[in-house]
């Protein structure tokens, strides 16, 4: 995966160094971070400045004539964003434009004369130069920077503890992602905390998700470096079961388990839930996991870190069920061969985008086929 590196300088009057630093950065093998080639986002541009530093791996500095804007710190607009990235501990490069500076620009050339210990990157006079430089000296950096990948079997193996949490006799779908770079997504800390869990409820709870329901109350559960809440079934009738367990982790790995059976009865005896499981009852889960999974990452990585994505499916408590696309004619129910092993949709993970993730009907279509073909009964 491509290191991410965030260009920070002046942005009036320095467009031609700021596209040669983006050149140089590409030519290196890496992926430019500049606040111009941002999304529309309802955010101030100076929160939005900080959270693409927290997004990077490195942090290049480019510093001309001019200081530029003072934030309302009373601070260069720089200097924050080089602030944030020292708190960040990430990779810091500065290039110097070889011209006359103002008292500001000079001030901030001194800070960061003191943090390299007054050795700085090589000045530069032409666009041609600075993009030559960038490339030159990120090559140094980006073999540090090839991001491991999460193991694909640990995905597969959870897959199957899905029956761990089959209390009743439906089936359970177990949804999986996980980003395929794998780093801290949340702080450690923060994941413990109540406003982390509310965050998760307002997520959950939300018209364009509705994976959690008012109606049932939710029980959250902190370890080490996870948090799950559960919303448990509660004085069941046979008219409705809305059984779902959240689990997310500090690596930003999402696990939801919910039932696909035992939700919305076809016929009055209510007998169809042993014998059925319905296409549109996945189909609502998963739209729900993939609408739960988008609003989280849109709300904790909306600069996309995380970009690249892998997930899986399984379904758990098979039993005797066929699945179907509606219920067959008549009264009469036959059982087929029973399936007491976690059938999972693909052999491997599957790989998605973020804007796949947005958008996720053809997944879903996807999965469906493709427990269509597992579950075919001869």
């Amino acid at each position: 995966m491509l290191a991410r590196v965030f260009v920070s300088s002046v942005m009036e009057g320095f467009r031609e160094f700021r596209q040669a630093a983006k050149k140089g950065i590409i030519a290196a093998g890496a992926q430019p971070i500049l606040i111009e080639d941002f999304p529309a986002l309802a955010v101030s541009p100076r929160n939005a400045c900080l959270d693409g530093v927290e997004s990077s791996d490195i942090f290049i500095a480019i510093i001309g004539k001019r200081g530029g804007w003072t934030a309302p710190s009373g601070k260069l607009v720089v200097e924050e964003e080089y602030e944030e990235a020292l708190r960040r501990r990430l990779r810091i490069l500065a290039f110097i434009h070889d011209v006359e500076r103002d008292d500001e620009a000079q001030r901030f050339v001194t800070i960061l004369s003191d943090y390299v210990g007054g050795v700085l990157r090589p000045t530069f006079r032409t666009p041609a130069e600075l993009e030559n430089a960038v490339e030159h000296a990120l090559k140094t950096y980006i073999p540090h920077y090839k991001h491991s990948k999460v193991e694909l079997s640990m995905i597969q193996e959870n897959l199957k503890k899905c029956q761990e949490f089959n209390l009743h006799d439906e089936t359970f779908l177990r949804f999986i992602l996980v980003p395929e770079r794998m780093g801290e997504v949340i702080d450690p800390v923060f994941i413990g905390s109540q406003e982390f869990i509310e965050q998760l409820y307002t997520i959950g709870h939300s018209a364009q998700v509705r994976l959690f329901s008012y109606e049932h109350p939710k029980a959250p559960e902190m370890r080490v470096n996870e948090v799950i809440i559960l919303q448990p079934y509660q004085n069941r009738s046979r008219d409705s079961l809305d059984e779902v367990r959240l689990e997310i982790a500090v690596s930003g790995t999402i696990i939801i388990d919910a039932n696909v059976t035992g939700r919305i009865p076809r016929r009055p005896d209510n007998m169809d839930t042993s014998f059925y499981i319905y296409n549109e009852d996945i189909e609502a889960i998963l739209k729900k996991c993939f609408s739960f999974s988008n609003g989280f990452y849109a709300t904790k990585d909306p600069y996309q870190r995380y970009d690249r994505l892998l997930y899986n499916i399984s379904l758990c408590g098979i039993g005797y069920r066929s699945l179907v696309t509606q219920a067959p004619p008549g009264h009469t129910y036959s059982l087929a061969n029973r399936i007491d092993d976690v059938v999972a949709a693909f052999d491997k993970p599957r790989l998605i985008t973020m804007a796949e993730l947005r958008s996720p009907e053809k997944e879903i279509e996807r999965v469906i086929t493709l427990f269509s073909r597992r579950l075919k009964r001869e």
